[in-house]
């Protein structure tokens, strides 16, 4: 997704089933970040609440409570309620993955394990190969 473009599915041409829209993030420990929207985001901007990268990096100046050593980028891994960092990348209360809406309207668990695969599926039109995860 392009943020203010309109994207047609014929524009995805890796296929919408190999192509993510929305990731799974449990809310931030200060309840600020991981919800659907709330207006503030890392930066003041709203964009890591409704925009949140497979590696995304640490925006300057920081607006909310993530400190500024947090490890990044970071792609998705396990995370923790109460650790600010981990607001930075998609994860869940699952014990081994998290769930991400693809482009055809389906629902896939993904492994931490094919966290590799998370960067590969992030585009509409990068030609990557996916295979088996």
């Amino acid at each position: 997704m392009i943020y203010g473009k309109a994207v047609r599915t014929a524009d995805v041409t890796d296929g919408l089933s190999n192509t993510l829209c929305v990731g799974e993030r449990p809310p931030s420990a200060d309840f600020n970040l991981g919800w659907w929207y709330t207006g503030s985001g890392k930066d003041g901007e709203g964009n890591a609440d409704l925009i949140l990268g497979t590696r995304e990096q640490l925006a300057a100046p920081m607006f909310s409570t993530i400190p500024e050593e947090c490890p990044t980028p970071v792609g998705i891994e396990a995370g923790q309620l109460n650790d600010m960092c981990d607001s930075l990348h998609f994860w869940s209360l699952h014990r081994n993955g998290t769930h991400f809406l693809l482009g055809n309207g389906s629902v896939r668990f993904i492994s931490y394990e094919a966290a590799d695969v998370v960067d590969k599926m992030a585009t509409r039109s990068g030609s990557e190969l996916i295979g088996n995860f």
